[in-house]
């Protein structure tokens, strides 16, 4: 039940700060708490409805039964069902892949819905794929409302954060989701962000004693490291930013500043240390290769080549950054430059733009979308400050000019739409697509766009109100962004956009006798595994033939004598390669060859089921020392018999 405790605790603080009358602060406000006014009102129905539509796309995207065979689960979700039972069920310090093994990875989310599930007695994936998005949506949105709200008296800054934080993405470009279904850890660890985000502006503006805040602080800083390093690694270059302009400036926060910054990077560093350090891999990313780019992979390069690839990644800073126009805006309005929501939120933004410059696999995505939590709020009042800034003041004119940049954002979104699906159409790996000139032709008509609306503003010079107005059009035109491409079949990956033989790709992952990943469920599979469910003690241990991929683990939530080699030997430390690999040449000598020979290691090491894919041994019968318990076309259960074993 240790799921459950982080919200009793909250919980019972809140009711104690209420008993004794004690307000938990404004955010940077010194406003009190208003209630559900009209645009807290708004943004709650604005961020239902879209919640309601990523839920039921994930429903009909996971189901949890079916008829035939299935192939639409993300290759990633069955190890993320495996580790969360082996983390519920076995602690840290084991492993359901291999006995005695450990997996280094940011598992905090799966052992929160590991545990969830033990406590319910749920199926398989019905946490991760219902539970998880469902929390992740709701608690989200709250921060994002009720923070967007305190410190904007926009009233359409609220929805604006509030869709830019479901369904915001990049302009011209995809993968830019803040909340995806397909990474439950990244779902979850955002709004951990977001909590520390919240948090840690509360101990900026604070002048009273903070001791337990920055306590509050540390904890949520560990608590999304260990929910996913690209939620932790652009705040510690926030927290850093903060600190350092607050000692050059010499403000008079500096002293929290350095103690907030202090109190970060020690708790970051210590859950790096005791749950990510020492894996074999490096989570696929590479530091400095031009290989398997997130541009090439998108079709962004206008070249083909190093050149290109090159070119194609600055496109995609374009993209990525047009998203957080508004934070611009602070940048430069003189009154928000220095504050440190700003100053925290430039930090996010340089981080995620920097680890997409420097890395590749695509992984270096996951930054940016992080980021792009908090930074939806801070984006969404920059273009509510912006707005005021063309209105002068004038509430009619403020709206008018809003109007007219919602307008014109549509545009800007058609055109980029456009360049999108029809550019991919006509390229392929080799020929250039016209995908690259979405993020550009996208910023020039928004620019145009910040002209058009800076002939209508009196307020400053010409130039600034021009940026103004971009800001603001940038930011509307990329709420929608998420849904790039959809329906038009040209949504994401093309392929890679360099010739494998112009660099080198770096050591192959551990292989062994499996070679396949299983992606392609049937029905009969998954009756066997609920039959295993039901009729397996769940400290059994089960060998299996489908040792490269987690699926049976994932399924029937027993530990395995060796499985998910793809994921264990990337994750676990490099000295368990050695046994895992053993562990697999057991297991599938004795489903192969059945012996007496092949059957001690089996009776050894204490299995009691077998899971065989027929298709990948000849043999079908195992006799006498394992008997067929049951049976599908795809599966066969076996038992094995402790009588027969060799002595």
């Amino acid at each position: 039940w240790g799921w459950a405790l982080p919200a009793v605790v909250v919980v019972v603080g809140w009711l104690v700060a209420r008993w004794r009358g004690r307000a938990w602060g404004a955010l940077g406000s010194t406003e009190r708490d208003s209630g559900v006014d009209r645009p807290v009102g708004a943004a709650l129905g604005v961020a239902g409805l879209l919640g309601l539509g990523m839920l039921a796309y994930n429903l009909r995207s996971y189901p949890l039964a079916w008829e035939g065979s299935w192939s639409g689960y993300h290759t990633d979700m069955p190890f993320f069902e495996a580790l969360a039972t082996s983390m519920a069920r076995l602690g840290p310090l084991d492993s359901i892949f291999l006995p005695g093994g450990q997996v280094r990875y940011h598992w905090l989310v799966y052992g929160w819905a590991g545990q969830v599930t033990e406590a319910s007695g749920a199926e398989p994936f019905v946490v991760l794929t219902r539970i998880v998005p469902l929390v992740s949506i709701i608690a989200g949105s709250f921060i994002v409302i009720s923070w967007a709200r305190r410190v904007s008296k926009v009233s359409w800054v609220p929805s604006v954060a509030a869709a830019l934080f479901l369904v915001g993405g990049y302009l011209g470009a995809v993968y830019g989701g803040v909340l995806t279904a397909d990474s439950p850890s990244q779902s979850m660890s955002v709004v951990w962000l977001l909590a520390f985000t919240v948090t840690y502006l509360h101990v900026m503006a604070s002048r009273a004693r903070t001791a337990w805040l920055m306590g509050l602080l540390a904890l949520l800083a560990f608590s999304m490291t260990g929910g996913k390093i690209s939620a932790a690694a652009p705040a510690l270059l926030g927290v850093l930013v903060v600190a350092v302009a607050a000692i050059v400036r010499r403000d008079a926060w500096r002293g929290r500043a350095l103690w907030a910054a202090g109190v970060t990077w020690v708790a970051v560093g210590l859950a790096f240390v005791l749950l990510l350090s020492g894996s074999s891999g490096s989570g696929g990313l590479m530091l400095g290769t031009l290989m398997d780019r997130a541009s090439s992979q998108q079709g962004l390069n206008p070249l083909d080549g190093p050149l290109g690839v090159i070119a194609g990644t600055a496109i995609l800073l374009v993209a990525i950054g047009a998203r957080w126009a508004g934070l611009l805006w602070l940048v430069i309005a003189r009154g928000t430059r220095w504050q440190p929501a700003t100053l925290f939120g430039a930090g996010l933004a340089v981080a995620s733009l920097a680890a997409v410059a420097a890395f590749n696999s695509t992984n270096e995505i996951w930054f940016a979308a992080a980021a792009a939590g908090p930074l939806s709020v801070l984006t969404a009042v920059g273009a509510g400050d912006a707005s005021e800034y063309l209105g002068s003041g004038d509430r009619r004119r403020t709206m008018r000019l809003a109007v007219m940049a919602a307008a014109w954002a549509v545009l800007v979104y058609a055109t980029v739409w456009a360049l999108w699906a029809t550019g991919a159409s006509g390229g392929n790996v080799w020929v250039s697509t016209l995908r690259w000139a979405g993020p550009v032709a996208g910023v020039a008509l928004a620019l145009l766009g910040g002209w058009i609306l800076s002939r209508r503003s009196g307020n400053g010079r010409l130039v600034v109100r021009v940026v103004a107005g971009a800001c603001l059009i940038l930011v509307f035109a990329t709420v929608p962004g998420r849904l790039l491409g959809v329906g038009t079949g040209q949504v994401g990956f093309l392929q890679n956009g360099l010739r494998n033989e112009w660099f080198s790709r770096g050591a192959n992952s551990v292989m062994g006798r499996d070679v396949d990943i299983v992606t392609d469920w049937t029905a009969t599979q998954m009756d066997a595994a609920r039959w295993l469910r039901e009729n397996a003690s769940m400290s059994d241990l089960l060998a299996t033939n489908l040792t490269f991929g987690p699926f049976v683990p994932a399924v029937t939530g027993l530990r395995t004598y060796a499985s998910g080699i793809l994921y264990q030997a990337a994750y676990g430390r490099p000295s368990i390669e050695e046994a895992l690999l053993r562990n697999e040449n057991e297991s599938w000598d004795f489903i192969v060859t059945p012996s007496a020979m092949t059957a001690a290691p089996m009776c050894a090491a204490g299995v009691q089921w077998i899971w065989v894919d027929p298709s990948l041994t000849p043999v079908t019968s195992w006799l006498p020392w394992a008997e067929v318990a049951f049976q599908t076309d795809d599966v066969a259960v076996l038992r094995l018999i402790p009588t027969a074993c060799p002595t």
